[in-house]
């Protein structure tokens, strides 16, 4: 297999990883179940389970190797819950597809990456069957388990099979950037994003006052709030005194949804302010804002 640009590599590893959710929520940590890598290169292929696994990865890390992988969070996301270190090197081609395919209606699964360049692949049927085999969790028999690892390494394979024809689109040092992106991303999945708890909690203690203090400055030049009630008659006065024709809806009262205020300010910057405050102020409490 010839892929230029990627000689500087001593290894370079497709890999997958199958796993379920350890709580059988989608957002919990991830229960790694096997392990699929292939070595480019040489041929050489990895299959383990995860009672075959362990403290150290069957392959290299370092900076002399490539790891390609479609939406690697989730590759990522197995090596922290193993205690596997991270790959320097990573190419996620699903990032990859998504910069080619930005714009269109295309899907951007392994299999729709696959089909864009003609490239063979498993049913979506056959690929649903064995997700679920997997989602189902142990014990399984010999046989599953071999089904499993089949199925595991059928995505190395496809890997393989799409690195050399994406090579041509992709500016790899930028692309490296975002492996390294994806990498972060499989952190913050698994540490949570981090918080000023500080910062948060006087927020918190000083959320009405800073809301009040927000709209005394906004409203100066609009003027239509009453406390912290909107109230559309004087938004509707400020209307006409603006000569801003605004939509309305069927019964004819006023649209006020913040996809009406981004539209409006684009022809009328002027309302801008106005509809970032009533976003912020939405977004800072559980209803709507009061309308008046």
């Amino acid at each position: 297999m010839q892929l230029y640009g990627l000689e500087q590599y001593k290894e370079i590893w497709a890999f997958d990883f199958e796993f379920r959710p350890q709580s059988g929520k989608e957002d919990s940590l991830p229960e790694v179940v096997c392990l699929a890598a292939k070595e480019l290169k040489s041929g050489r292929t990895v299959r383990l389970f995860a009672d075959q696994m362990g403290v150290s990865p069957p392959y290299s890390t370092g900076d002399d190797v490539l790891f390609v992988a479609y939406y690697a969070s989730a590759e990522i996301g197995c090596h922290l819950e193993l205690g596997w270190p991270v790959p320097s090197r990573i190419l996620d081609l699903f990032t990859e597809y998504r910069i080619l395919t930005n714009g269109s209606s295309k899907q951007r699964s392994l299999l729709s990456a696959l089909a864009h360049f003609g490239l063979d692949h498993i049913g979506a049927a056959e690929k649903e069957e064995m997700r679920d085999l997997v989602l189902r969790g142990g014990p399984w028999s010999e046989a599953e388990r071999n089904d499993i690892l089949d199925y595991c390494e059928s995505d190395t394979v496809s890997l393989q099979k799409l690195l050399p024809v994406m090579l041509p689109t992709i500016d790899l040092p930028r692309a490296l950037l975002r492996g390294r992106s994806m990498a972060g991303a499989a952190y913050i999945e698994r540490n949570g994003t981090p918080i000023d708890c500080e910062s948060l909690a006087r927020i918190e203690k000083h959320r009405d006052a800073i809301k009040d203090r927000l709209i005394a400055e906004v409203d100066q030049q609009y003027g239509v709030y009453d406390g912290r009630t909107f109230k559309q008659d004087r938004f509707a006065a400020y209307l006409v005194t603006s000569d801003i024709h605004w939509p309305q809806t069927f019964n004819g009262r006023l649209k006020l949804d913040q996809d009406t205020f981004r539209d409006m300010a684009k022809t009328h910057p002027e309302v801008g302010e106005l509809g970032q405050l009533r976003s912020f102020l939405s977004a800072n409490q559980s209803a709507e804002l009061p309308v008046g």
